[in-house]
């Protein structure tokens, strides 16, 4: 009972003078949600103008290679089938042009071979063709408006990239409704011809028509010179309408003058590709009809100048809610002459995000709102064109993520209940410490909560209570909730042993206090003393002893079970003396006597000890003498008896 004692108070003393411990803090699961690219509304109005420059071009596989691209590209789900209608038509559009265009040359080869009816039957259902062209064109031009509404054009600055992009859709969609209604008119006139030709047997006379562009190459926005003349045979054609065709698309008429020839002057428009081809074409009109045949010259390509622009960014790779992204960006120009400002778009997402003015560098803030979600996103830089200058564009990808903090705590290694602990620490992260960030500390079902201070630092002080267990392990959880949104919450746990002082104390006091009742109550309830009285060897049974005094209460009255038994012991207990020699002194209890005589009894020993528990229970205990006992202890003197009648007998 000592040892356990001293045991307890050397843990006890050990769990106070226990140490702290450093403990990092975990870095909670990230699931990041990623959200794929999206075309911003300039790149998908880029993808109408290419489309409709097939279109006037009537190369319909060029607008289907478009249109197979639309699954592949992350555009907006309301707008995805808006822009499959678009493509779709202009692939369908791109046909019909191409089908008008053919028969109308081969009609008009025919008349020139004079096979009037075979002309008519190659110009068959070309007004129903230009019905469905028409219509088709209504469906991409209300497409378009679609998509500049989706975008909000109307909203956007003048020489944003967003409205320049739209203005060129708008462009070539008048280009295209143009080179309809051309189309339309030369089918009308071939009509006309046909029925001449079939009714009045006339001869047609063929035209040739001859086209020169001067320079060969200019600057966007330049104008060229275009000359050539018309003739049928030797005669030049005077006061007959020349339509010079731009890329396909009508760009002016000009009437021949003396001597057949022709001049005009076109501007070149603000398209930034390679080369233009120009085209002249005649047919009849008027009193024409009837007489001469159409013609057109041969394409003129004309290379387009240009000054072009390299855009290169320096953008961070990530970014976090609520700060500001810095972006720095270089246009080069190469040895051509710098402007003097361009106008640049800014785009997160395809949205819209601001605008500016620059020259060649430039260094701008970002400033990322505070609810933005936590994934991939598109950072666009979009530079409009200017003059001779082309447009350009360069992106980046940024992946805007919280920044987790670092909690150090300091706690002990145990937990003394119902004491109060202290738990102390710091909060940081790559941007410095983390002021006025709530801190939480739980341990089980007690929590405290106190913000930090300028430095970071924190102090809790955490109030414990009383539990059921003595001794085991809990888990201390600080929790940190910072207020800035580019911070992420954070925890830090660490597992401490708790003990229950007061509980151990509580049971040790009970534990001591039973100890020192029970030896009280046996030292309180011995045996009576028996005096001494010197005895012989077993062989000698016939020595002079007197008895010992009685051990055990005399019976009164009528024996009982009880009594009976005593009696029984008291007799046994008077042989043990006179063989053993061993005096009953008032220290002993019978359970210490009987173990001092068994060595001496040999055999008997046994039988004693037995006995002798059995008057133990009898005399401290509430259990009373049964029939079955009785019988045991007689069973047992009579061991005693035998012996020593037999010795007896011997002598």
């Amino acid at each position: 009972m000592k040892r356990a004692a001293r045991l307890i108070l050397l843990t006890m003393l050990a769990v106070v003078a226990a140490g702290v411990l450093p403990v990092s803090a975990a870095s909670p699961h990230e699931n990041p949600d990623t959200a794929p690219f999206v075309f911003d509304g300039a790149a998908v109005l880029g993808k109408y103008s290419e489309a409709l420059d097939a279109v006037l071009q009537k190369d319909s596989a060029a607008v289907e290679s478009l249109q197979g691209q639309v699954p592949l590209a992350n555009i907006p789900t309301d707008l995805r089938d808006t822009v499959d209608m678009f493509l779709s038509s202009g692939r369908s559009l791109a046909q019909i042009v191409f089908q008008i265009t053919a028969k109308l040359d081969k009609s008009r080869e025919l008349m020139g071979q004079f096979r009037p009816d075979d002309a008519q039957k190659a110009a068959e259902g070309m007004q129903e063709d230009l019905a469905e062209a028409r219509s088709h064109l209504g469906v991409m031009e209300d497409k378009a408006q679609r998509t500049g509404q989706r975008w909000r054009v109307d909203s956007a600055t003048q020489g944003s990239a967003l409205r320049l992009a739209y203005s060129e859709v708008m462009y070539r969609l008048a280009r295209v409704r143009a080179l309809l209604d051309l189309l339309g008119e030369i089918s009308q006139s071939t009509g006309l011809q046909i029925g001449k030709l079939t009714g009045e047997g006339l001869t047609l006379r063929p035209t040739s028509l001859t086209l020169r562009v001067e320079p060969g190459a200019a600057f966007v926005g330049d104008t060229v010179s275009v000359q050539g003349t018309l003739r049928s045979g030797a005669t030049n054609l005077v006061g007959k309408q020349v339509t010079i065709l731009l890329d396909g698309s009508p760009a002016m008429v000009v009437s021949t003058s003396n001597g057949g020839g022709y001049r005009g002057r076109i501007q070149l428009p603000y398209r930034y590709v390679p080369e233009m081809n120009l085209q002249a074409i005649y047919y009849p009109r008027g009193n024409d009809i009837g007489t001469y045949l159409g013609s057109s010259s041969p394409e003129v390509a004309i290379s387009v100048l240009y000054f072009n622009t390299q855009l290169t960014l320096d953008v961070p790779q990530g970014g976090n809610p609520g700060r500001n992204l810095k972006v720095n960006g270089l246009l080069y120009y190469g040895h051509n002459m710098v402007p003097e400002s361009r106008n640049v778009s800014i785009y997160w997402d395809g949205a819209l995000f601001g605008e500016m003015t620059t020259r060649e560098t430039f260094s701008v803030d970002l400033p990322l709102p505070a609810d933005t979600s936590l994934a991939r996103h598109q950072l666009m830089f979009s530079v409009s064109p200017q003059g001779k200058y082309a447009p350009t564009q360069a992106s980046a990808e940024v992946e805007v993520s919280k920044i987790v903090p670092t909690i150090v705590m300091d706690t002990p290694t145990a937990v003394l209940l119902p004491l109060t602990q202290y738990i102390t620490g710091r909060i940081y992260s790559p941007l410095g410490p983390l002021q006025d960030t709530a801190v939480t500390a739980a341990l089980g079902d007690w929590e405290t909560s106190s913000p930090t201070s300028d430095d970071g630092s924190f102090r809790l002080s955490l109030r414990t209570g009383l539990v059921l267990s003595l001794v085991g392990t809990q888990k201390l959880v600080v929790t940190a909730s910072p207020s800035e949104p580019w911070h992420e919450s954070a925890s830090a746990s660490a597992s401490l042993l708790v003990v229950n002082f007061a509980g151990i104390s509580l049971v040790f006091f009970l534990l001591m206090a039973a100890a020192a009742f029970g030896a009280v109550r046996l030292r309180k309830r011995p045996l009576p003393a028996v005096q001494p009285v010197a005895v012989t060897p077993v062989a000698v049974a016939a020595a002079d002893v007197s008895a010992p005094e009685p051990i055990v209460p005399e019976a009164q009255g009528t024996r009982s079970h009880r009594d009976v038994m005593l009696g029984l012991y008291r007799r046994t207990l008077q042989f043990v003396q006179r063989v053993t020699s061993v005096v009953l002194r008032p220290s002993h209890t019978l359970r210490e006597y009987a173990d001092d005589c068994a060595p001496r009894l040999g055999p008997l020993g046994g039988r004693f000890r037995e006995f002798t528990l059995m008057i133990e229970r009898l005399l401290y205990s509430r259990h009373g003498a049964a029939e079955p006992e009785v019988l045991r202890a007689g069973d047992l003197n009579k061991g005693f008896t035998d012996r020593e009648d037999g010795g007896r007998e011997n002598t």
